[in-house]
């Protein structure tokens, strides 16, 4: 049997393992053993390190040296190798969140869109932890959903279900109903929080990011405009073991047309895309140890939408 094919279902036993053990593990110990597997995850994942050094050279430049390149990306698998060890503890809520210290700014522009009766479309990117801000809001009153992909590993998928699911979270698959489902929700004057920054398939358009175009797709601007939705861009930073700070960015201003075709609605579209992948490059410039490096953002997603690249 060959390496690749044993080596999935060995890295998920050995979550589900972890998963078990880290309840007996107290609290603060798991952030130094997060930090200890994003190191060893560095040294090992030759592919993903070099696709992280290769997108943070692209970025850079000759603004930081290859020494302060590999720095970065070391805290990057570091970053997250932290994250995935927050999220596992996150089986026992009340336990984690109790010890999670989080400063909040800009809440109000979620509350004056809910008071207004209508849903709250709350859009981030994969930086900081956007799963453990979400399973925070949902445990401290508000009805958050999310959307995701299916997960076809039954081990990952027993994981990641039972942390949304002691977390309070509901969530729409990007498959099947999970459309409808979305629209339904916002109607109700619930909060969706999606990703902006994912390569996948489905309409979309070429939108500045980071400096280069990459394929955004317009689900969320169409959401928007078909459920009245308000739209808030929020990020989350962690700040020092076990601290978060969530940031709300006020309400776009969302213009409601009849037309879903032509030059007002491809405006519409450039301004809301625009405005969004701008927020969140700043962000990711401001801390890029907290981004997902190792992602391929502006790689086409289908070869055919190559000639709708920004010029």
């Amino acid at each position: 049997m060959r390496w690749k094919e044993i080596r999935r279902p060995l890295v998920a036993y050995s979550v589900l393992v972890l998963t078990y053990c880290l309840r007996a593990i107290p609290i603060r110990c798991t952030y130094c053993l997060g930090r200890l597997l994003g190191y060893l995850a560095y040294a090992v994942s030759r592919r993903e390190r070099a696709r992280a050094i290769q997108h943070l050279e692209e970025f850079y430049g000759e603004r930081l040296s290859r020494r302060e390149v590999r720095q970065i990306a070391k805290g990057v698998f570091q970053h997250f190798a932290c994250s995935v060890m927050e999220l596992l503890a996150l089986r026992s809520p009340e336990k984690f969140l109790n010890r999670l210290s989080v400063s909040i700014e800009g809440l109000d522009s979620v509350r004056k869109v809910l008071e207004q009766g209508r849903g709250c479309l709350l859009l981030t990117g994969h930086i900081g932890n956007w799963e453990l801000m979400a399973a925070y809001f949902a445990r401290h009153g508000y009805s958050v959903h999310v959307v995701a992909r299916p997960i076809r590993d039954p081990i990952y998928r027993k994981i990641v279900d039972g942390h949304r699911d002691a977390c309070g979270l509901h969530v729409h698959y990007t498959k099947g109903e999970g459309g409808m489902s979305m629209v339904r929700a916002l109607r109700r004057g619930d909060v969706l929080a999606l990703l902006i920054d994912v390569r996948t398939e489905g309409e979309g358009r070429w939108v500045e990011f980071l400096g280069r175009p990459a394929y955004t797709l317009i689900g969320p601007a169409v959401l928007a405009a078909h459920t009245g939705a308000g739209v808030v861009f929020a990020y989350s930073v962690r700040t020092r073991p076990w601290a978060y700070r969530f940031v709300f960015h006020p309400a776009l201003r969302v213009d409601p047309l009849a037309v879903r075709s032509g030059p007002e609605w491809e405006n519409y579209m450039e301004r809301i895309l625009g405005s969004l992948n701008a927020r969140l490059s700043a962000v990711i410039e401001q801390y890029p140890e907290q981004w997902m490096w190792m992602h391929r953002r502006h790689d086409p997603v289908r070869p055919d939408r190559r000639q709708n690249r920004l010029k």
